[in-house]
């Protein structure tokens, strides 16, 4: 079987504001909330991951091609045909 060459896309902006709604507390610690940021990430680790996820889901072996991180500046409503 071919291996499938992927590509992951990152939609940064969504992407971060979702890690900034997680908030961590050390137990039994009076330490401050923690927030993850894309900083905090092994990326290789998590793209290693992932791909493995979905050559698993789909039988099919997958090799990470490429990682586009893209940030939207703004978005526009298709016109009617």
């Amino acid at each position: 079987m071919d291996i499938q060459k992927t590509v992951i896309f990152i939609d940064g902006q969504n992407f971060k504001k979702d890690l900034q709604k997680y908030r961590f507390k050390a137990t039994g610690h009076n330490l401050p909330e923690y927030r993850l940021d894309e900083k905090h990430f092994l990326w290789e680790d998590f793209f290693r991951e992932a791909i493995d996820a979905i050559s698993e889901q789909t039988r099919m072996p997958h090799r990470l091609l490429r990682v586009y991180w893209y940030n939207t500046q703004a978005t526009t409503t298709p016109s009617p045909l």
